[in-house]
């Protein structure tokens, strides 16, 4: 099986939807794919690999073609009709935030009129499409649980650390929460922004270094960071939303993490944060969401 990974618009840079396409090629590759990534920009520098980039590529011996983003639907659909490969959308967000809901809807039709096979990374993207009659699957990209891992350093007693995720690209990271957040409780804690600029073992002493996890983002497939922080000892705060990518993993062991619905409510949380327990997320993610090896071969499965 050949898979081309089609970032053609979107490209690649040092975000976590790159990174996850280029681990996801990785685990395929070692599963016995042909992987290469169709890009005109590759500016993604967080880890070494050992995948194939090119702006121009023949398409002979490829046996099918995924978009990896709403950017990426109209060439992967061109190049399915020209070369017969065939046609895979990995949603991985609501992406309305490029040219709207109504552009975004389109392209979905479109996709799926064409044939073309969705697979979402989230159950809550599937319950959406399926509103709009279209039926998806579900795969997640998976997560390294071998890698991440709490340290066992943290002093619960002392000053704690919230930390949060940054962006100034995508407002539907919501940082202004985090920002009302700081305000509000001023130097009681310390606090830690990601910025997304760390390579791996750097993220997870970045994980290991805050006692606390403010979930804040909005319209997210499967919200990977949360799961990476939860895994390496944080106490996990997250919206109350479906969008906020959060649920496939926390619902329903409520008993693990607290949800908040309004800022207030999640300035209370934050307050009474001893109040629960975070020993269980080894045993949680693992069964809701399995490792990267386990998801890939479902991927395969899918595509055949």
């Amino acid at each position: 099986m050949n898979i081309l990974f089609n970032a053609t618009v979107c490209g690649l840079g040092n975000n976590g939807g790159t990174k996850t396409i280029i681990k996801s090629g990785e685990v395929l590759k070692c599963l016995g794919c042909g992987v290469s990534i169709l890009a005109d920009v590759n500016n993604y520098t967080w880890h070494k690999h050992n995948l194939y980039f090119r702006p121009d590529i023949s398409f002979c011996g490829y046996d099918t073609i995924v978009s990896v983003s709403v950017w990426d639907v109209d060439s992967t659909l061109e190049i399915s009709k020209e070369h017969g490969l065939k046609p895979v959308w990995w949603i991985r967000g609501w992406e309305k935030w490029v040219k709207g809901e109504e552009w975004l809807i389109s392209q979905l039709h479109k996709f799926y009129e064409f044939g073309g096979l969705l697979i979402c990374n989230s159950s809550w993207l599937v319950d959406h499409l399926r509103s709009f009659n279209m039926y998806s699957e579900l795969c997640f990209a998976g997560l390294d649980l071998h890698f991440w891992k709490d340290y066992g350093l943290r002093d619960w007693d002392s000053k704690f650390t919230v930390g949060g995720l940054w962006s100034d690209k995508h407002k539907t990271k919501r940082f202004d929460i985090f920002e009302r957040v700081m305000e509000h409780f001023g130097d009681k804690y310390n606090y830690k922004i990601l910025k997304g600029d760390l390579n791996n073992g750097q993220l997870r002493n970045f994980y290991n270094e805050c006692h606390i996890w403010v979930a804040t983002s909005e319209l997210e497939g499967f919200h990977q960071v949360p799961a990476e922080a939860a895994l390496c000892g944080c106490k996990l705060l997250c919206n109350d939303n479906l969008r906020g990518g959060t649920f496939d993993y926390t619902y329903p062991h409520n008993v693990n993490f607290f949800r908040y619905d309004n800022i207030d409510n999640l300035f209370k949380k934050i307050e009474h944060i001893d109040n629960f327990c975070i020993d269980a997320w080894h045993d949680i993610l693992p069964r809701s969401v399995g490792d990267r090896e386990t998801n890939m071969k479902k991927f395969m499965e899918l595509i055949k």
